[in-house]
């Protein structure tokens, strides 16, 4: 075919559909870095695109392409809605912070009067990417062109010293899911060196075409996959443990939120509270969200800016240019709440770490105060003056959606230990709360109980018998 323009037939690309999956097609290159020059250029052509279709193109890591933004990539992403595309650069270090344009305002439609549009209809239209690692006074500065249009974009500070590594230049979907879009590619300049795909390249393509395309993705917004799973081991060393696919769920559609906990009683927040276990977070797209603490079954639709009522514990969410923060949190039951703006980092790379959660009603001067650590590192939050006489009830502690629209994580949580009001270890029967029909996936089994036994593993600072009304559970 010859839709990108090239000099003749022969060039890359074709339907690419959004998923969760990872799929790609790409030049196998020697590794380079945020310390390395990069060019590229070359013509392309979209030829029809559906709503909520995106395709993305330049240096990734085929080791690392499991969300979006994806980490360890430096790319042009083509962001599409029925006949129409938009044009976006942008970047993300192997420690999953990232950063971008918005939608370039290049565009010759009048599609939404925002200027940012070209149509789908198969025009063609060059473009060229460049990074320089001296750029923006030694951040490193990416300098994009698009039909004669260039535009520039500096690194954040620190992120070339946090790194990056690519090993592959080609295409692949935004990893999320969504609908198809049709890109082709032609006359690319790599580096120096030229590629006019009048023969095959032989670029690698995996789950691209063929039987091997064909693959199913059950991450599917908004249908969350989230509670006891039988068979993994993700957070823990033994299998079994809490936890799964979770998503961003808008405000506005309660029939999409969820939980997954503990009935722990009815706590205030003029109870001590206690947890501590291990967390494994497996993906996380940028600005994904979730909640983790104690809250209440009955208000926890009702929510302020994301966070429902009546809730203490940690929030695992960050801006795109941090990656993921690991924050204590709270919202009494008057909408009293607040969120410190950092805290320690947790990055989506398949690595168990410890945790902490820790509520004093007596601290701050009888305030009340919270610390949360992760590996260590802690993070305190006072309670505002005011915010206990509020008050707040709980009556599970578990896991739960967070009601601002966005993305999904892949998360796990185990050998718990938590504060109930029960001065007894009664096997814990876990609610699993979702209105939707979830698709399952081949490594979560959900059940309604969780079958558990008590473990001896104290907290940090406590012994068992110090802990009136804590329970101590592995979950098997």
């Amino acid at each position: 075919s010859n839709n990108a323009g090239g000099a003749n037939a022969g060039e890359v690309g074709g339907r690419i559909e959004r998923s969760s999956v990872k799929n790609y097609y790409g030049k196998v290159i020697e590794p380079k870095t945020l310390d390395d020059p990069l060019s590229a250029s070359g013509t392309l052509a979209v030829t029809s695109s559906s709503g909520g279709s995106t395709m993305i193109f330049g240096w990734f890591n085929a080791d690392t392409a499991k969300e979006w933004r994806t980490a360890n990539s430096l790319v042009v992403r083509l962001d599409a809605e029925t006949g129409f595309f938009q044009v976006f650069f942008e970047y993300a270090t192997g420690t999953w912070k990232a950063g971008g344009t918005a939608g370039l305002p290049i565009g010759t439609t009048d599609f939404r009067g925002t200027g940012t549009y070209f149509p789908s209809n198969g025009e063609n239209h060059s473009w060229e990417i460049r990074y320089d690692p001296e750029g923006a006074g030694g951040r490193g500065e990416i300098e994009f062109t698009f039909d004669g249009s260039t535009f520039t974009l500096a690194l954040d500070p620190g992120l070339r010293q946090e790194g990056a590594v690519f090993n592959r230049f080609g295409m692949l979907p935004r990893l999320s899911s969504g609908d198809p879009i049709f890109v082709y590619l032609d006359d690319i300049i790599l580096n120096g060196e030229f590629e006019d795909f009048d023969t095959d390249p032989g670029w690698e393509g995996f789950r691209n075409e063929g039987s091997s395309g064909t693959y199913q993705d059950c991450f599917i917004r908004p249908l969350h996959d989230f509670g006891y799973s039988e068979s993994t081991h993700h957070a823990g060393d033994e299998t079994g443990e809490v936890g799964g696919l979770i998503w961003r769920i808008e405000a506005a559609d309660s029939q999409d939120m969820a939980f997954y906990g503990d009935d722990v009683g009815e706590l205030s927040l003029e109870d001590p509270l206690e947890a501590s276990g291990k967390i494994g977070f497996e993906r996380g797209s940028s600005d994904a969200a979730t909640l983790f603490g104690w809250f209440n079954s009955s208000t926890y639709m009702n929510a302020d800016n994301g966070f429902p009522k009546n809730f203490v514990g940690v929030f695992i969410e960050g801006p795109s240019r941090i990656g993921f923060y690991y924050r204590p949190t709270y919202n009494n039951g008057a909408g009293q709440r607040d969120l410190p703006n950092e805290g320690p980092f947790i990055r989506p790379d398949s690595v168990p770490r410890f945790f902490t959660i820790s509520y004093d009603p007596d601290g701050a001067s009888g305030r009340g105060q919270m610390t949360v650590s992760l590996e260590g590192e802690e993070r305190t939050l006072t309670l505002d003056q005011g915010v206990k006489d509020g008050g707040a009830t709980f009556d599970r502690f578990g896991i739960l959606t967070y009601h601002n629209g966005g993305p999904d994580v892949e998360i796990f949580f185990d050998d718990l230990c938590y504060t109930t009001v029960l001065e007894q270890e009664p096997e814990p029967t876990f609610t699993r709360v979702f209105t939707g029909t979830p698709t399952p996936t081949p490594s979560l089994t959900p059940s309604h109980t969780a079958t558990s036994t008590p473990t001896s593993t104290p907290t940090p600072t406590q012994t068992p018998d110090q802990l009136l009304g804590v329970s101590l559970w592995r979950i098997y």
